[in-house]
């Protein structure tokens, strides 16, 4: 029986099913990105809410945006250079903005109080000038990530799978790196919609490329004017670390799931095909080729479905090895009770002949006994197979001369069957071999009694023994009718015939051929029979290892 294909097996499909399990990862994936979705949102409706406080804070105070008119332009300069370097969290942003940064000591001073790290906050006032800067972008500590709480086991997995994150979600960005010019014109444009009554708040990049800034500006109101802006802006390395750290976990546990479950569906894979593997052996050997019982399925002990299947087919196994030993002796039955009616229609008939009769009744009388003997002939071929079968086991092999044997059942056979030629043909070496000798003289009886059966009137049948390789090679060849390409598969098989209309069947049971395979196969061998190839007549083969 052939083996099923890889993809048609139980083991291919269960292997598609754990590969189902990579969905896991997929699906925490697309979690882990709406959750830092939603955290960017949530900082973007704080920022909003962190601008309009500002905004109230600042609004109404006009003294707030008012320059001081007692210092000179040299004086304001300096101030301002002072501020930058040491007032200003951000000093290369202040030292970007120039003339354009004019900050006012009371704005600062708010800013100081509502400032916190990681937030730049910018006052502008209606003439484009920045009157106040607190905070900076880049005062975050470099480093990892910050971690969510895991235990042992999890921490193990996350150094090992920490790369494969940074490859999926990309670098965190802890520390925001930016061209000061760059964030200058965008937070001015900001101001210029806020300055039109306009609030905003939208995400950038930064100048690296790597982590998000989210920006929200409100105007600042005098009664019904707009006297400036307030923009806010914070980074988004805070929810980047929180879903870095929950990747990390995710995949952490993610790739203990897979490696347990797809270990285990492996194991169960392998376990499952294993056992019908071994239950296909069984069957495979349990019947040979000719449909006779030669082995056992053993149930498994098992409560699944697989043992439940063995233990079906044990059964079935042993119920058609009890119907084959009834088939196998129910000819030696028959032979056993016929024998007795028929003694007495053949001890009938011989009184019946002392009688004085008529010719015709005597001509009834002897189709009658010729009717008799081709029962008994019958009989006794029914019992043959199965006496030959006992013979062949309680007898042992012998060392024998293959040539003398057929030599001389050759000579026998030119005796018999004087009407046909008979030609032997034998190398000039000894060929000897293990073999029953009395089974091997059968043998040739079968083969040569149906070669002799088909044979054309006046054409020889010939025998050979050679040898090939290790093999012992004997042939019966005959000229006349052919096998038929239909029965030529089973013509080693019991009760069958390919006997053509222009032979005389006899009393035939299609047992001879038969008869050579059990022999063939008791000496480790094999009986084939194919035409010649100029189809005129038909070789018979039989070979064994020697």
């Amino acid at each position: 029986m052939r083996s099923p294909a890889f993809f048609s097996s139980i083991r291919a499909k269960l292997l598609l099913i754990a590969l189902l399990l990579l969905l896991i990862p997929i699906i925490g994936f697309r979690f882990v990105q709406q959750m830092e979705q939603l955290l960017r949102e949530g900082q973007r409706q704080v920022l909003v809410s962190a601008a309009k406080l500002l905004s109230v804070t600042l609004s109404d105070r006009p003294q707030l945006f008012v320059a001081a008119a007692s210092e000179d332009e040299a004086e304001q300069i300096e101030r301002r250079k002072l501020l930058a370097l040491f007032g200003s969290a951000d000093p290369e942003t202040a030292a970007q903005l120039g003339n354009a940064y004019l900050p006012s000591e009371e704005i600062e001073k708010i800013l100081s109080v509502v400032g916190k790290t990681a937030t730049r906050i910018w006052v502008v006032d209606s003439r484009s000038r920045v009157r106040g800067l607190a905070g900076s972008l880049s005062l975050i500590t470099g480093g990892e990530p910050r971690q969510v709480k895991s235990n042992a086991f999890q921490r193990l997995y996350t150094s090992a799978i920490r790369p494969i994150v940074r490859l999926v979600a990309g670098d965190a960005g802890w520390v925001v790196s930016e061209d000061p010019a760059e964030v200058t014109r965008a937070v001015m444009t900001q101001v210029d919609r806020a300055l039109s009554g306009q609030p905003t708040a939208y995400p950038r990049y930064a100048t690296d490329g790597r982590a998000t800034v989210i920006s929200a500006a409100e105007p600042i109101w005098q009664r019904d004017n707009i006297v400036g802006a307030v923009v806010v802006e914070e980074t988004t390395s805070g929810s980047q670390s929180i879903t870095f750290a929950a990747l990390e976990s995710l995949l952490a546990m993610t790739l203990v799931v897979l490696l347990v479950g797809f270990g285990a569906l492996l194991i169960f894979a392998w376990r499952l095909a294993h056992r019908v593997r071994v239950l296909q052996r069984e069957a495979e050997t349990a019947i040979d080729a000719q449909g006779r019982i030669r082995g056992t399925i053993s149930g498994s002990s098992s409560k699944d479905e697989i043992g439940a299947l063995s233990l079906s087919l044990e059964a079935i196994l042993l119920r058609l090895s009890h119907y084959n030993h009834y088939l196998e002796q129910m000819a030696a039955r028959l032979s056993h009770e016929l024998r007795t009616p028929l003694a007495v229609v053949r001890s009938s008939l011989d009184n019946l002949r002392a009688t004085d009769k008529s010719a015709d009744e005597n001509v009834y009388i002897s189709r009658a006994e010729d009717g008799v003997h081709r029962l008994s002939s019958l009989i006794s071929r029914m019992s043959e197979a199965t006496r030959l079968e006992s013979m062949l086991v309680g007898t042992e092999k012998a060392p024998c001369d293959l040539g003398k044997l057929m030599a001389g059942c050759v000579e026998g056979y030119r005796i018999a069957y004087r009407a046909t030629a008979f030609s032997f043909e034998a190398p000039a070496e000894k060929i000897v071999a293990e073999v029953i000798p009395d089974a091997v003289a059968q043998m040739l009886d079968k083969l040569v009694q149906n070669g002799v059966d088909f044979a054309r009137p006046g054409s020889p049948v010939i025998l050979r023994l050679s040898r090939s390789g290790k093999r012992v090679v004997i042939q019966v060849e005959n000229k006349g009718i052919t096998l038929s390409p239909d029965i030529a598969p089973s013509l080693f098989n019991s009760m069958i015939s390919s006997r053509g209309d222009s032979v005389e069947t006899g009393s035939h049971l299609g047992l001879g051929l038969y008869i050579v395979r059990l022999i063939a196969e008791f000496h480790g061998g094999s009986a084939t029979a194919q035409n010649l190839a100029d189809g005129s007549g038909v070789r018979f083969e039989v070979s064994w290892l020697a």
